[in-house]
């Protein structure tokens, strides 16, 4: 280009290629001038080179070097779109250097005039000034102003005062707000914000969550609160409850627990032709002040055997037998805790044929009425009868259960449901096997869902623990030297996920006729013959794990226990009644801890 090549520039406009509300400006502006050449306005193609820079001389360069080759110049008059970045423009003062070169040239520019200052375009001051108008036209706005709004109170914050349990302010300019030293106090804190999940228990005891039954002591406190009990180290008291001098008596026996936390205890004696006789217990132990009653002592009649013992809705106790002699099922009611006086005796059932009545098990339904299962001997089935008042005395419900081919039905044992409804467990004679009836009604009167258990199973007895599961404890024959074992069940009918355990068998010893309870902790407790009278503590809800057996009474003659039946008082602790054979009595042993040990 010639030495004489000099340019006028024109004010750099800024424009925008559409209307504002279809589209943003972008970051690119619209250049003209005019360009004269040796004095005379230029014609033909012409390169421009343009830079930025932040201050007329010196300073720095601002964004990249724009060149824009072969523009065409017209008498002078040029137009360039230059375009150096959104971020050249931030408010600050900008100066544009033009430099020109013929377009056939490669050879160097020629800067033209000096650095011009770059002055803002209508568009820019409608952008500069958008806070007044309000956002309407204008895109990419921020989230919340979508409505064209904007809701900015436009209030000031002049300082920042610190409340209650804070520390660090006012702040007017920069600083710190903090937790003070000792500042939350309790009324900061809501009602169970602070709970077990935000405990750490290796250095926060939570609440103590139980306590310990009487007759056990604290021993430590898990982690959770719950508490560790163990039975205190009382010695046992063994007791010989009653010892007739005329007749024998304690067999059959079954014991309750009566309202007052005291036992009571049904036996068979053999005064006259055989009587039902009542002990009822003065101390938790039975070892003082007891009253024996013999409310049927009918001088023709053999009763009282197979006796069955429950506390009746009233709190009195409700015995059910068996009259041997007429082959009936019978049912003594008490109207006071002693059966001192006002009692009932009903027959509830008096087959015309056939003898029933025998292995009766009796237990209170959920209306307050007893329901017995009893044994149909002629016809050698499982029956149950469900009396329509307190007393028996009404026109009860007698139903046949289960009378397969065979013989089934002896010893039976029954219990109630979580769910209200009667299961009992008894002997399959023919098969040998033991077998579990769960009943579909109160009356057990609309079938039952029968399930044998066991392949072989003698005098069987039966609880039904809170889960509702129960658990029964069987020998594997009707002798007196077989294995103990415990069947729980898997679910209330017993017909799935049964778990069966040997808990005991001493080799030319063995064990008999036991008697289950569910111990303070939960978990079953025995007594049995040993020949001896032993106790098996179970350490598991299915007796599969930390059982442990001791004997609770050996006398010399070795003749105790061959009936036994066994409770939990209130104090947690057991109490077994059994029959002494050698002096013909009834004893109770009251245990001085929870396992019997």
């Amino acid at each position: 280009m010639s030495s004489r090549l000099r340019g006028a520039l024109a004010l750099a406009l800024f424009a925008a290629g559409g209307p504002l509300a279809a589209q943003g400006v972008g970051s690119a502006f619209t250049h003209q001038g005019r360009l004269a050449d040796a004095g005379s306005p230029a014609n033909g193609p012409y390169d421009f080179r343009c830079i930025l820079y932040d201050a007329p001389a010196g300073g720095s360069q601002v964004g990249p070097i724009v060149s824009v080759d072969d523009v065409a110049v017209a008498e002078g008059l040029f137009t360039i779109a230059l375009d150096f970045g959104a971020l050249a423009f931030r408010g600050n003062a900008r100066f544009l250097e033009v430099a020109v070169r013929p377009g056939a040239s490669t050879g160097a520019y020629t800067v033209i005039g000096g650095r011009q200052e770059l002055r803002p375009a209508p568009t820019a001051i409608f952008s500069g000034s958008a806070a007044e108008v309000g956002w309407t036209g204008v895109s990419g706005k921020p989230a919340g102003f979508a409505d064209n709004v904007d809701n900015d109170s436009g209030g000031t914050v002049t300082s920042v005062a610190t409340g209650a349990g804070l520390t660090g302010g006012p702040i007017s300019g920069s600083g710190t707000v903090a937790v003070a030293i000792g500042g939350i106090v309790s009324n900061m804190i809501a009602n169970g914000a602070v709970g077990a999940s935000q405990i750490d228990p290796t250095q926060v005891q939570a609440r103590i969550g139980g306590t310990c039954p009487l007759g056990s002591y604290l021993r430590g406190i898990n982690p959770d609160g719950s508490v560790v009990c163990t039975g205190l180290p009382n010695a046992h008291t063994i007791t010989t409850v009653y010892d007739p001098s005329t007749h024998e008596a304690g067999q059959d026996v079954a014991i309750a627990i009566a309202p007052d936390g005291l036992p009571v205890v049904s036996h068979y004696g053999t005064i006259n032709s055989g009587a039902l006789h009542v002990t009822k217990c003065a101390n938790a132990a039975c070892s003082a002040g007891n009253t024996t009653r013999i409310p049927d002592d009918s001088s023709q009649n053999d009763v009282g055997r197979y006796s069955s013992i429950a506390i009746g809705s009233d709190g009195f106790p409700v015995v059910s037998y068996h009259d041997a002699t007429l082959g009936t099922l019978k049912v003594l009611k008490c109207s006071t805790p002693t059966c001192s006086g006002g009692t009932i005796i009903a027959t509830v059932d008096d087959h015309p044929v056939n003898t029933v009545g025998a292995y009766t098990s009796i237990a209170i339904g959920t209306d307050g009425f007893p329901v017995i299962s009893y044994y149909d001997s002629t016809a050698g089935g499982l029956k149950v009868a469900k009396c329509v008042n307190v007393n028996c005395t009404g026109l009860n419900v007698i139903t046949t259960v289960d009378n397969p081919p065979g013989d089934v039905g002896r010893e039976t044992s029954i219990g109630i449901g979580t769910d209200g409804l009667p299961v009992i467990s008894y002997r399959d004679a023919t098969a040998g096997g033991l077998k579990v009836a769960k009943c579909n009604s109160a009356a057990c009167n609309t079938g039952a869902t029968i399930t044998g258990v066991a392949s072989v199973g003698a005098n069987s007895r039966m609880t039904v623990p809170a889960d509702g599961r129960p658990v029964i404890t069987y020998e594997l024959q009707a002798s007196m030297n077989s294995a103990i074992r415990v069947l729980k069940c898997g679910n209330a009918a017993c017909n799935a996920g049964n778990v069966d355990n040997e808990v005991y068998f001493a080799s030319g010893v063995g064990g008999a006729r036991s008697s289950i309870a569910i111990g303070a902790d939960g978990f079953p407790i025995l007594s049995h013959w040993a020949p001896a009278l032993g106790i098996i503590k179970c350490g598991h809800a299915a007796c599969n794990a930390g059982n442990a057996g001791t004997i609770l009474d050996s006398p010399a003659s070795a003749g105790v226990g061959t009936f036994n039946a066994i409770a939990v008082g209130p104090d947690g602790l057991p109490v077994v009644a059994y029959h002494d054979s050698t002096n013909n009595s009834l004893k109770v042993a009251k245990c001085g801890n929870a396992a019997c040990n």
